[in-house]
C-alpha cells in the first residue's frame, strides 16, 4: 500500500469546545470543501503524517512520538488516514482528482465573487460606501507633485488595520478618471505558475467590475511558460479585493480591470538572481506594457503589497517588539529605493538578507516597476501593526508614482 502524506494548503486553527480542544481544518481554496475537526490530541500524529515520505518513515516518527508499530496501531492509523483522505486532506489520486475537477469547475465560472464582505468589510453597499466615505474624508493631505501619479503601491493588510494607509493614497487617486486598471497583487493562496490571470469579473457589494479579457488572453498566450489562467487562487484572495472598493467608489464599475497574482519570488532570492535577468520575466514585463499601451486606454497601476511580516506567527522566535526597529531601518531603506524607481536596488536590498523580513510586496512591486518604469515615487503614507496575541507585527506603506 502506497503511502500519502498530508498536503499542504489546510489551515489550522485551536477551538477549545467544552468537552475537549479540537484541530479545525479549512482550506482556503476549497479543495476540501467544507472544515472538518480532529482531537487536539492528534497535532503530533497531523505533523508526522505531513513530514513522513514513506511507511517506513512514519513509523520510525510515531515510534519516537511514543506510538509503536503494532497491528493495533496500524489498523488504528489506517483508519485515520482513510477518514483524511475521504476530506481530500492527502496528497493521494483521491486528492489529485478532486483538484483537477474543483480547479476546472471554478475557471468556468464567470464571475469571482467577493469573499471578505462582511467579516473586513461592510457587506451592505450603503455602510460601505459610507465607511470609505469616512476615510478619505479623514485622511491627511499628502504633498504631491502637480502632475497626475500613473501608478501606486498599496496595501493589502485588513482594511480594519490600515484603512489610514489605503485612504492616503486614494485621495490622490480620485483624481484621475482611469479607462483601466492594472492591479496586480500577491498571492497567498496560488502556485500554479509566477503570474495567475482570471477572465472573471469581479463582484463587491458595490456591483461588478468587468475584465479586460482581450488583454488576459494576449498576456496568457504571449508568456505560457510563466502565466496560468488556473484561476482557483483568486477565489480567497484578498490582496485585489480591498483595492477594488476604493476603485469603485472612486471611479464606478465602467472601468475594466486587468487582474494579475504573482506567486513567490522565493527562488531569485534563494539564489540573488534578479527576477529582470530571468528572460522569461524579461518577456512578462515587455508584453505587459505593450499590451497596456497598445489598449489606447488611460490606466493606472496598482501593486497591492505589504512589506514586513515579523514575529511568532511568521517563524521568528523573538517578539516582534524586539524585530521592528531592524524591520524599520530595513523598510526604510526600501522606501527609498523605492522613491526612486529603483527595481533592481529594491530587489538587493531584500535578497541580500535572504528576506529576512518577509516582504510580501516583492513580487508585485517589482513587477510593476519593471513594467512600467516610472520615474519616481512619493512616499503617502508608513505604519506598523503589531498584533500582541501573537507577538507578531506587520508593516505597511503607500506610495504614488510619477512617469
Amino acid at each position: 500500500m502506497e503511502f500519502y502524506p498530508l498536503r499542504p494548503g489546510i489551515q489550522w486553527r485551536l477551538v477549545a469546545e467544552d468537552s475537549e480542544p479540537l484541530l479545525v481544518g479549512q482550506d482556503p481554496l476549497e479543495y476540501t470543501p467544507s472544515p472538518f475537526a480532529v482531537p487536539a490530541a492528534a497535532y503530533p500524529l497531523l505533523e508526522a503524517i505531513a513530514e513522513s515520505r514513506s511507511w517506513e518513515e512514519l513509523w520510525q516518527r510515531l515510534d519516537s512520538e511514543g506510538l509503536p508499530r503494532s497491528s493495533a496501531n496500524e489498523r488504528a492509523l489506517l483508519h485515520f488516514l482513510d477518514q483524511l483522505d475521504e476530506l481530500y486532506a492527502l496528497a493521494s489520486p483521491r486528492f489529485t482528482r478532486r483538484r483537477a475537477e474543483w480547479e476546472a469547475e471554478y475557471r468556468s465560472y464567470p464571475v469571482r465573487s467577493a469573499a471578505l464582505a462582511g467579516m473586513c468589510y461592510p457587506e451592505e453597499a450603503h455602510q460601505l460606501k459610507n465607511f470609505l466615505h469616512s476615510s478619505l474624508r479623514s485622511a491627511p493631505e499628502v504633498a504631491v507633485p502637480p502632475a497626475l501619479p500613473i501608478a501606486a503601491v498599496i496595501p493589502h493588510i485588513d482594511l480594519r488595520v490600515g484603512i489610514a494607509s489605503y485612504a492616503a493614497a486614494y485621495q490622490v487617486l480620485q483624481e484621475l478618471a482611469p479607462e483601466l486598471i492594472v492591479l496586480i497583487g500577491t498571492s497567498h493562496y496560488g502556485w500554479h505558475a509566477p503570474y495567475i490571470v482570471t477572465e472573471k469579473d469581479f463582484q463587491t457589494p458595490l456591483g461588478t467590475l468587468p475584465t479586460a479579457r482581450e488583454l488576459v488572453c494576449q498576456l496568457r498566450h504571449a508568456c505560457p511558460e510563466i502565466v496560468t489562467d488556473i484561476d482557483i487562487a483568486h477565489k480567497p484572495e484578498h490582496s485585489l479585493e480591498f483595492q477594488l472598493l476604493f476603485l469603485q467608489y472612486l471611479f464606478g464599475n465602467g472601468i475594466e480591470l486587468l487582474p494579475i497574482l504573482v506567486t513567490s519570488f522565493g527562488t531569485y532570492v534563494e539564489h540573488q538572481l534578479s527576477p529582470g535577468a530571468d528572460p522569461r520575466m524579461q518577456r512578462f514585463f515587455h508584453t505587459l506594457r505593450e499590451i497596456v499601451s497598445r489598449s489606447g486606454r488611460r490606466v493606472l497601476w496598482i501593486a497591492s503589497a505589504d512589506m514586513s511580516h515579523i514575529g511568532h506567527k511568521f517563524g521568528d522566535a523573538a517578539d516582534a517588539q524586539r524585530l521592528l526597529p531592524e524591520a524599520e531601518r530595513h523598510d526604510r531603506a526600501l522606501l527609498e529605493a523605492l522613491a526612486r524607481a529603483d527595481t533592481e536596488a529594491y530587489f538587493r536590498l531584500i535578497a541580500e538578507v535572504g528576506d529576512r523580513y518577509r516582504i510580501c510586496g516583492l513580487p508585485p512591486v517589482y513587477t510593476l516597476l519593471a513594467a512600467l518604469h516610472p520615474r519616481f515615487g512619493v512616499l503617502t503614507d508608513y505604519q506598523q501593526w503589531y498584533e500582541s496575541e501573537t507577538a507578531s507585527a506587520v508593516t505597511f506603506a503607500s506610495m504614488l508614482y510619477y512617469g
